[in-house]
């Protein structure tokens, strides 16, 4: 879903997994939590994601110095659970 949004462009959830609607949000309410040190330090993200590695381990991943940034929203036990709120903007901050 694109925006017009000077810091970041687009948001894309996984649409055929539980809860979509519920991703999308998430990805938004992220991104406004840090989008004033975005701001601050004149960073730019292409593309903020939702992604759902078989590495159960990943939390993130940052492609192409944030052209896209994929975090993992939910558990890699349960697909229908969302991870805590802060893990994910930790993850986010970090990448």
């Amino acid at each position: 879903m694109r925006e017009m949004d000077a810091l970041i462009s687009e948001y894309r959830h996984e649409k055929k997994r539980p809860r979509e609607s519920e991703a999308l949000f998430m990805l938004r309410k992220v991104a406004s939590i840090v989008k004033p040190i975005m701001r601050q330090r004149s960073w730019r993200v292409g593309a903020l994601c939702e992604f759902y590695p078989k590495q159960r381990n990943l939390l993130g991943l940052n492609v192409n110095s944030g052209q896209k940034i994929c975090l993992r929203l939910r558990y890699a036990s349960d697909q229908k659970q969302f991870l805590p709120f802060e893990q994910i903007v930790d993850t986010m901050l970090h990448e």
